[in-house]
């Protein structure tokens, strides 16, 4: 037996689901994209990136500051231009 409160949750619309897994799809293939560039950073050793964090004592804060900000900084770039691109296809009034 089950509790009502007598007010009904809102349907979702199938609009609204497909919008959040764009988001979701956009802002992983973001941070993946944010991934590779990080690692061709160090492959390539721009700057001297790669020696100094190698000698670094705490290279694993290094190499989590750099990884992070470049997945999320690209994750949210891809993401808010997937949103930004999307078109209304509501007539007008």
């Amino acid at each position: 037996m089950t509790i009502s409160s007598g007010m009904a949750a809102p349907p979702r619309e199938p609009r609204m689901r497909s919008v959040v897994r764009l988001v979701m799809v956009n802002w992983a293939l973001g941070m993946a994209a944010g991934v590779l560039c990080a690692t061709l950073i160090l492959a390539i050793d721009l700057a001297g990136l790669r020696a100094l964090l190698l000698r670094a004592d705490d290279r694993w804060i290094g190499l989590l500051l750099l990884y992070g900000s470049f997945a999320f900084s690209f994750g949210g770039l891809v993401a808010a231009t997937a949103v930004m691109t999307i078109s209304d296809r509501s007539p007008s009034r």
